[in-house]
């Protein structure tokens, strides 16, 4: 059975502040869990070069901008200043054992965003005025058991920048040691490798060829 674990805001839309210290968010067997922009620690760095990444703040929402529920606007820093390139950064984590992941973002950005998990792209943005756009998958592959990373690498042309967003991640409890082909290797693991949970004989395999 899929649950959510919804965070809930910690700073107000009128004034820019500063999140706590970021904090990985670990989805046990029975648990998925809501990433929403304002509550949620996110890192973020002013550029898409090069620098230490540190937490992203809200800031006041622009008139024209659009809002998802629950959420707030981000920016890099408190300056407000502008930017043609910023980053963000969520990370969560992953039981071993787990089954059928997926996730779903939903996204508003000042100007576009391109939107990667665990490096892989899932989808590029734009657009600042609701609906929210949304990207997303349910790849077994692209996620793993540990520590997963939602990145957002946004650009802007001019004028206001930022971003808004809400991920769901959800997944099915599963049995850490269940091997259904009796092969050696647990069937999350198959999953996660590409390999197949019903044919012992791809045990010798190298899905990932790596």
């Amino acid at each position: 059975m899929k649950k959510s674990v919804n965070v809930k805001a910690v700073c107000g839309f009128l004034l820019s502040c500063v999140l706590p210290p970021a904090r990985t968010a670990f989805v046990t067997a029975a648990e998925s869990i809501v990433i929403e922009s304002g509550s949620y620690e996110v890192l973020s760095r002013n550029n898409c070069i090069s620098g230490d990444l540190q937490d992203a703040v809200v800031i006041s929402r622009h008139p024209a901008w659009g809002i998802i529920p629950g959420t707030a606007w981000l920016q890099p820093d408190a300056t407000q200043e502008h930017s043609t390139c910023a980053v963000y950064q969520a990370v969560f984590e992953l039981p071993e054992g787990y089954r059928s992941p997926g996730i779903s973002v939903f996204v508003l950005v000042d100007d576009y965003a391109s939107v990667f998990l665990n490096d892989h792209l899932l989808g590029k943005v734009d657009g600042f005025e609701g609906p929210a756009r949304t990207v997303g998958t349910s790849n077994p592959q692209l996620f793993r058991a540990g520590q997963n990373t939602l990145l957002f690498q946004t650009g802007s042309g001019f004028g206001a920048f930022g971003i808004d967003f809400k991920a769901t991640v959800e997944l099915t409890a599963g049995d850490p040691a269940e091997d259904s082909d009796a092969d050696g290797i647990s069937d999350w693991w198959e999953v996660q490798s590409g390999l197949n949970v019903s044919d012992a004989a791809d045990a010798s395999g190298d899905a990932d060829v790596d």
